[in-house]
């Protein structure tokens, strides 16, 4: 299948499953018949020799036969297949071998045709041959014909550049390279040199790294490496990441005043890599790590894993007004932003925001979820970023020490986010989207970059100040019961309820020292930062229906937490202590007393007093006047009063008799 077919073949490691598949239809069994010297021969097991296992291993040979490429794994003619041998044939295997019965052959044209299908592959194995052939030569018989050659003569040239060998003779160089055990390494991504030992870089690339996985630096084609200082040397890994191609050089071992003078610049640079390991350390120690830490991906993660994941990065810098990353452009790392302020455009050119230290930019990136750029930005200061690749996270998640639930947290996370694809969330939660949204890109990014908080009943979380790194943030609220809580010192907490449906503007609420607090197990919660909206939405110059729709319900949002923010300001601020508090609160509790005191000491006075004492008063209801007594009179039925004047039937005789009628502008009573 593609996996043993990777695990068989240094040379194949690189390829991606489509391209293995491919080839996977042009593999051929041996079945005894003579092999080209350019293709390809693969065991199903490694064949064993005597005196050697199956395992990975190297292959020295004299001068005079050339470098042979190594380790081996089930396959041969892998440097005749790559066309970096400098020998033209090779003798078809030993059939006879038990091993060989699984045998498949792959032909060089067959390899060609497959790669032509594959434009990446097909540009890491061109690069490839061509570095290999600036040191190798194609017309060469033997090694010694390759020194004396244009590409031999290049190597001498790159070895005699190289810091371990400055101010040695050239003919001193050239004894080193023809009389001396040399061996070729061919390296599949990610596979590690040790010992003590000299390289040349002549194809693909290298890391230097500590033991620890450190990266110390890179190495290209042409560099001389050592491995004396306790370092390890690794092929790059990574997306278009091919085989690397080192050749191997002994130590000089004659006493002649080169040798000497080799060995004081090997002291010298053993030296200089200390400290610049020691420079490196302090850097991931007092910047790397705690910017990551500071992540919104990366925090909360251990310690030791940030450190594993900080010793492969590095910093860069960028001028003021220098493009940084351009939009449509191809992407597979998260941008930290160490120092400076960037500004950020959308694909239609409109200004989507401007991030400062600390700010994050290109997260689904560093997930493996996107591929290339959605925004441009630009430095509008002097400005030093960190990217986080995606291979660098990849390569810190598979390393023996990383935890396993990490491992499946960082795991789940990437399936959410595709999850989140496929239903339209949180767009879909929110509003009535049209029903080719399949097709709608912004939407579907928005759901990349929207961050799924994983609440349970009674958990919280602090809203973000509009003066963050990044900028305004969102918190939309699709599912569940949510409250406000408003901390008081002088009493309980002000508390009311968020709706459903709201999308609330976290800078409004962190202004006023709020916490949101989810009521329910059910809670489904989102958070996005303004400026992926913006993005996000101004794909094209005019942005979609649902961008407006988004706009209307935080407006709708932000008047109804504003009202009631307001309200419970109030109430809090009513229950704060004032300056004089103390004063008046003593003042009146000393009041109190002294009016607790004055109405005991008239109480005693009237007890003890023993002079003459006033007649006591009556009751009101006995008037003041007419008796000097606490006796009741005795209850006296008022009687009706005669009425000594006409009667009413008088009265009415005047009405009836009464005199000539007056005018009628006299006005007249009523009755």
């Amino acid at each position: 299948d593609r996996e043993a077919l990777r695990q068989a073949s240094t040379a194949l490691a690189c390829l991606s499953p489509e391209c293995l598949s491919d080839l996977l239809q042009h593999l051929q069994d041996l079945d005894g018949q003579d092999v080209e010297a350019d293709s390809l021969v693969i065991w199903s097991s490694s064949p064993q020799t005597p005196g050697r296992s199956g395992s990975r291993h190297l292959t020295r040979m004299p001068t005079s036969s050339g470098p042979v490429v190594g380790p081996r794994r089930a396959a041969q003619n892998e440097a005749q297949f790559l066309g970096v041998a400098l020998v033209g044939s090779v003798s078809p295997p030993d059939k006879t071998s038990p091993c060989v019965s699984g045998a498949k052959v792959l032909s060089r044209p067959d390899f060609l045709r497959s790669l032509s299908k594959f434009p990446a592959e097909l540009t890491i194995f061109e690069r490839f041959a061509r570095e290999a052939q600036g040191f190798l030569s194609s017309s060469a018989k033997s090694w010694q014909e390759n020194l004396q050659d244009e590409a031999g003569k290049r190597l001498l040239a790159f070895i005699e550049a190289g810091k371990e060998f400055q101010g040695c003779e050239p003919e001193f160089l050239m004894q080193l390279l023809a009389n001396h055990m040399v061996s070729g390494r061919l390296l599949a991504p990610g596979s590690i040199l040790q010992g003590n030992a000299w390289y040349i870089v002549l194809a693909g690339r290298l890391q230097v790294e500590s033991p620890d996985g450190l990266l110390l630096r890179y190495a290209g084609p042409g560099e001389v490496l050592s491995l004396e200082n306790s370092l390890v040397l690794r092929a790059v890994r990574g997306k278009l990441a091919g085989p690397a191609l080192c050749l191997e050089l002994s130590q000089p071992t004659s006493n002649s005043e080169d040798v000497e003078r080799w060995r004081r610049n090997v002291q010298q640079l053993r030296s200089e890599e200390r400290e610049a390991l020691e420079r490196r350390r302090s850097w991931v120690q007092k910047v790397a790590v705690p910017a990551l830490s500071s992540t919104q991906l990366l925090a909360g993660c251990p310690e030791d894993f940030l450190q594993l994941l900080a010793g492969q990065l590095s910093e860069e810098a960028f001028q003021e007004h220098q493009e940084i990353i351009g939009c449509n452009t191809e992407g597979d790392s998260m941008l930290v932003l160490l120092e400076g302020l960037v500004e950020l455009r959308a694909k239609s050119g409109k200004q989507v925001g401007c991030i400062s230290p600390g700010a994050v930019l290109g997260e689904p990136e560093a997930l493996g979820l996107l591929s290339y750029r959605t925004a441009t930005a630009k430095a509008v200061t002097d400005c030093r970023l960190m990217p986080v690749s995606f291979q660098a996270l990849t390569n810190a998640l598979e390393h023996p020490d990383t935890p396993q639930a990490l491992k499946e947290g960082f795991q789940q996370l990437v399936d959410g986010r595709r999850k989140q694809v496929e239903d339209h969330k949180p767009l879909a939660g929110l509003m009535h989207l049209r029903a080719d949204r399949e097709e709608d890109v912004g939407a579907n990014l928005l759901a990349l970059r929207a961050e799924r908080l994983p609440l349970e009943s009674g958990d919280c979380w602090q809203p973000s100040s509009d003066s963050e790194a990044c900028g305004p943030r969102l918190s939309l609220i699709l599912r569940g019961r949510v409250e406000l809580s408003i901390s008081s010192a002088t009493g309980p907490p002000v508390e009311f309820h968020v709706r459903t449906g709201s999308v609330v503007p976290e800078g409004m609420l962190a202004a006023s020292g709020a916490v949101l607090r989810a009521l329910s197990a059910d809670c489904e919660v989102y958070r996005l930062w303004h400026f992926d909206l913006l993005q996000v939405a101004f794909i094209t110059p005019q942005a979609p229906d649902w961008f407006y729709q988004l706009r209307v319900l935080e407006e709708e949002t932000r008047a109804t937490l504003q009202s009631r923010l307001t309200n419970a300001r109030g109430l809090v601020q009513g229950r704060w202590r004032h300056p004089t508090d103390v004063a008046i609160r003593g003042w009146a509790e000393k009041k109190r007393e002294k009016l607790r005191q004055a109405q005991k000491r008239q109480e005693q006075f009237y007890e003890n007093y023993l002079g003459p004492k006033l007649p006591l008063l009556p009751p009101k209801k006995l008037g003041t006047t007419a008796f000097r007594s606490w006796g009741e009179l005795p209850a006296v039925k008022p009687t009706k009063p005669q009425n000594r004047g006409p009667s009413p039937s008088a009265f009415r005789a005047l009405k009836l008799h009464r005199g000539p009628s007056r005018s009628r502008s006299e006005p007249q009573l009523r009755r």
